[in-house]
Order: structure tokens, then sequence, then C-alpha cells
């Protein structure tokens, strides 16, 4: 009884179970029906939706390759700032080579103009000729020996350098090196003695011993090295 009872209860629950099926089934059908009805009915819109979307999507991309083009376009003119400015430096630095060449060019004249007034001795006219210019004092017939003493007896120097077209000289004493322009009077040469006051500065009168006459020399500066000496004449003579 019990067992008839039982599986009188599964076949029912089994027609239950298979209408259940049907009736989601036919549901689907219905709704699959009503899109596909609605698919058709709005054809023309769903297209529309559909372009305009497509649109938006587009300008989206569009609108992004746009400001990579910008931003390659700003890397570019910076770029091209940046070439620009390294050629003027490089500009810059092929005048600054042409000077430097330049300074090396005056600076090797310079240096060949000292070696030849080093070789010819420019302390090769030492003091110890105060014989020899005595001697020459005694054959002046311009001024007497005592007026030549008056200028030696303030001091004396010898021209140990005179570069030619130039009134600039170089003269030595005790003191050192004195650089001196000549205004007129006896010129003096590479060699001569000049008497007077060389230790100060100014245009003043001074004895040339060795040709027997006066001369007046500017004096430009005293008391200096032989290379501050030959520096100032080379700026002067320059």
């Amino acid at each position: 009884m019990i067992e008839k009872a039982f599986s009188y209860s599964r076949h029912l629950f089994s027609k239950y179970y298979y209408i259940q099926i049907f009736k989601c089934s036919c549901i689907n059908a219905i709704k699959m029906s009503n899109v596909y009805s609605y698919l058709i009915r709005n054809k023309s819109f769903i297209i529309i939706s559909l372009l305009a979307l497509w649109l938006v999507i587009s300008s989206i991309i569009i609108l992004n390759q746009n400001q990579k083009i910008e931003k390659s376009n700003e890397e570019i003119y910076t770029y091209a700032n940046q070439v620009q400015m390294l050629e003027g430096k490089v500009y810059d630095l092929e005048n600054f080579t042409m000077k430097l060449e330049t300074e090396k060019s005056r600076l090797t004249n310079q240096l060949t103009e000292y070696e030849k007034i080093l070789r010819r001795g420019i302390t090769t006219y030492s003091y110890s000729s105060s014989t020899n210019s005595k001697r020459q004092q005694g054959m002046n017939g311009g001024v007497s020996i005592s007026d030549a003493d008056v200028y030696t007896s303030k001091g004396s120097a010898t021209v140990v350098y005179r570069r030619s077209g130039c009134d600039y000289m170089i003269l030595e004493n005790t003191s050192g090196f004195i650089v001196a322009e000549w205004m007129g009077g006896n010129h003096p040469n590479q060699g001569d003695r000049i008497g007077g006051s060389l230790n100060t500065y100014g245009t003043k009168e001074f004895y040339n011993t060795s040709r027997g006459s006066k001369t007046r020399l500017w004096i430009d500066d005293y008391m200096l090295s032989r290379d501050r000496a030959l520096e100032k004449i080379n700026d002067k003579c320059n």
C-alpha cells in the first residue's frame, strides 16, 4: 500500500516537473519572440544608435591621436631649440678657438722677439763699461765734462734695448730696468749711456754721455724686472 502511494506521488511529481519545464520553454520563446519583434520594429533606431556609438568611439580615438601628434610636435620643437642652442655654442667655441689661435700667434711672436733680445744679450751692457763712457765724454764738443758730471751725479743707465720704428726703449741701472719714451733731442741708440734722474716718473732732460748731447725722455716706469720691462715695451710698440 505504501509502495503504491509512493509510486503514485513520484508519478505526479514527474508530471509537474515536465509541466514546469514546458512552461518555462514557452515563456522563453515568447520573450525571444518579443525581442525579435522589438528589434524588427526598431531596426532604424538601433542602426542609428550603433552609428552614433561608432562615431563617439572614433572621435575618442582621433582625439587621442591628435593629442599624441601635438605632444610629438612639442618634442620636435624642443629638440629643434636644443639643436639651435648647440649650434650657437659650437659657433661660440669656434670663435673662441680662433681667438685662442690669434693669441697663440701673438704670444709666439712675442716669445720670438724675447728670444732675439736674449740672443743679442740685453744685459751685455753692464756698468763696468764706465771707462769707455768717460772716454767718449772726453771726446764730446757740445757739453763740457763738468755738465756731464752734473747729470750722471743724479744717476745713470744704459740703453739695453731699442726696437726699430718705436720711440720706447729699455734702460738698465743698478735698481733694475727702466721703460722710457724718447721725447726730443738726441735719439739714444742701444748701448748709449744716459745720465740723469732715472728713478722718477715724468718727462725730463737727460744727458747722453755716449753721444755728448742732451736728450728728453719720458720715464714710464722704473725698477722693473727684465721680463716685466720686455712685456711693457712690447705692449707699447705694438
